[in-house]
């Protein structure tokens, strides 16, 4: 399925808000409600990770094509319907554009040259099946030190092929898309963020449903903005909008998504490639606290983050 048709199937975030949900309709709580949280379909990933090419593999996705077909059919048959269903990220396994890594990878990723680390592959986290399917790879200094080349094969059939599985989705279960760096790049640009906006819609947003907002961010730029300070600037701005106006709004619910979580186990854990760095951590959790009722997800739903401010009420 092409971009174009894409955009007649899925409700594309436009505006840094999502159409399918009238902010003046659904910023009343109406009764308890729920969402579908997925991440990493990754088309891909398995083959690359198979043959120990994770860096430029992935010429099969049939694996991954078959997990997203049951986890889609699985969303169909739920009763009552979901309120929509949410991707945290790596929505295909190939990598935009010209990907360079940062020295922040580097460095976080591999302090003494190599590294052995998980890559993580199709998970689901549905109302009472959760797949999770998780592999190892060795990644070393010196391939690191060589540029992927411009566009990895295959991104745009892994695309097209996501998109057609996901077009099975229910029309009454909203599909929201939010970036993880397989989407926008380890270290994203400005071009890569376009791409992505192009084909899956904006990189943050926000929309209201049953009285609680949600705020989808772009955690790359929490993770490594040296190649575009101006966008993270732009999101940082933006979020710092959005929760003053949910205070206004005197807010009670509020729950983000992103593909990168804060930590892993702890607040206060070491530095690791699948979490953010402590200063980062810190700072969006003073800002995040602002919100009386919030709730941090990710692509681990073991890093859940709940923050409640102390209330009389």
């Amino acid at each position: 399925m092409s971009t174009a048709e894409a955009r007649g199937v899925f409700h594309r975030a436009r505006g840094r808000t999502l159409d399918a949900f009238p902010s003046e309709k659904e910023r009343e709580w109406k009764g308890p409600f729920y969402f579908i949280q997925g991440a990493d379909p990754q088309f891909g990933l398995m083959k690359a990770w198979s043959t120990g090419e994770c860096d430029s593999g992935g010429d099969e996705w049939g694996q991954e094509t078959r997990l997203t077909e049951q986890a889609v059919r699985a969303v169909n048959r739920l009763n009552p319907k979901p309120k929509f269903f949410v991707l945290c990220g790596d929505l295909v396994h190939a990598m935009p554009g010209l990907v360079l890594p940062s020295h922040n990878f580097i460095t976080r990723a591999m302090p003494c040259g190599h590294r052995l680390f998980p890559c993580l592959g199709p998970l689901w986290t549905l109302s009472s099946m959760r797949t999770k399917i998780t592999s190892y790879l060795c990644w070393c200094g010196h391939d690191l030190a060589h540029s992927r080349t411009a566009g990895m094969p295959w991104r745009k059939e892994q695309t097209e092929d996501l998109q057609r599985v996901l077009r099975d989705v229910d029309s009454e279960i909203p599909l929201v898309f939010v970036s993880g760096n397989h989407d926008v790049g380890n270290v994203p640009t400005p071009e890569t963020i376009e791409e992505f906006q192009q084909t899956w819609g904006d990189d943050y947003f926000s929309f209201w449903v049953g009285g609680v907002l949600f705020l989808v961010l772009n955690s790359q730029f929490l993770y490594d903005a040296s190649r575009c300070p101006a966008l993270k600037q732009a999101q940082d701005q933006w979020l710092d909008q959005q929760l003053s106006i949910a205070g206004q709004r005197k807010c009670q619910h509020a729950i983000v998504f992103q593909h990168i979580p804060l930590f892993l186990e702890s607040i206060d854990e070491d530095d690791d490639y699948f979490n953010l760095s402590k200063p980062v951590r810190k700072e969006m959790v003073d800002k995040l606290s602002k919100a009386e009722r919030l709730e941090l997800r990710s692509r681990e739903p073991r890093a859940s983050l709940a923050i409640m401010k102390n209330s009389s009420k």
